[in-house]
C-alpha cells in the first residue's frame, strides 16, 4: 500500500456542509503518519489489491484520536484537478498505470501551485429559482484573472435549487471552484474574488 497524498475535507461553520477539499493536508505530521500506518494495516488485511482507492478518516482534535470512516474502491474525481495543480499529475494516472500492470510512478510537488482546493460555493437558504448564472464570457474572464481556476456552475437559469441532486439538508451547492495558490490565504482570497466576479441571481419560490 503506497499513499500518494492526504487531502483535508474542511466544513462550513455548521459542521455538516463541505466547504472545500484542500491539498496538501495541513494536519500535524504525527496525525498524517498515523493515518498512513492504519491504512497499511487495514488494506492488506481486507485483501484489497491491484487497484487505486481512497480511504477517509476523521481526526478528533480534542481527543487526538483518529477514526477510520470508509474505504472507497476508486479514486475521487473531485481530487483530480487539485492533485494535478500541486503534484503535476491527476490521481487518475494511478488507476491507468495499475490497470496496465505498471508500477505506479506518481510525481511529488511538481505542479504549478504549492496548494490547491476544490471549493463548494453554497447557498444556505430555502428553495429558490435560479434567474441568472454566469455567462461563458464571464467565466472566461475569471479564468483569465485567476490562472488555473476552473469554474463549474451546478445550476442553470430557470431551475429550482430543490432540483439539485445529492445535496445536504442545510444548503445547495451552486458552483464548484478549483483553485491553486501559494498558500491557504491565497486560496481563500481567490475564492472570494471568484464570488465577486461570478453573478448568480435567485428569486424566492412561493410555498
Amino acid at each position: 500500500m503506497e499513499p500518494i497524498g492526504i487531502i483535508d475535507s474542511i466544513r462550513y461553520e455548521n459542521g455538516i456542509s463541505f466547504f472545500r477539499y484542500e491539498y496538501p493536508s495541513t494536519l500535524p505530521d504525527v496525525v498524517q503518519e498515523q493515518m498512513i500506518a492504519i491504512s497499511k494495516k487495514v488494506i492488506p488485511y481486507i485483501g484489497f489489491d491491484n487497484s487505486a482507492f481512497n480511504i477517509e478518516y476523521y481526526w478528533n482534535r480534542e481527543q487526538d484520536r483518529v477514526w477510520l470512516l470508509e474505504i472507497n474502491t476508486r479514486v475521487s474525481e473531485s481530487h483530480s484537478d487539485i492533485f494535478e495543480k500541486v503534484d503535476g499529475q491527476s490521481n487518475q494516472q494511478i488507476t491507468v498505470q495499475v490497470a496496465c500492470g505498471e508500477e505506479p510512478d506518481f510525481p511529488h510537488r511538481q505542479g504549478e501551485f504549492t496548494c490547491a482546493a476544490k471549493f463548494f460555493w453554497r447557498i444556505f437558504s430555502g428553495d429558490a429559482e435560479v434567474t441568472r448564472v454566469p455567462s461563458g464570457q464571464e467565466i472566461e474572464h475569471v479564468q483569465e484573472r485567476i490562472p488555473g481556476a476552473v469554474v463549474r456552475p451546478q445550476v442553470a437559469a430557470g431551475m429550482k435549487l430543490s432540483d439539485l441532486l445529492e445535496q445536504d439538508s442545510y444548503s445547495h451547492a451552486i458552483c464548484h471552484l478549483f483553485i491553486g495558490g501559494k498558500d491557504q490565504k491565497e486560496l481563500l482570497d481567490k475564492y472570494l474574488m471568484c464570488q465577486e466576479m461570478l453573478p448568480f441571481e435567485f428569486q424566492p419560490v412561493a410555498e
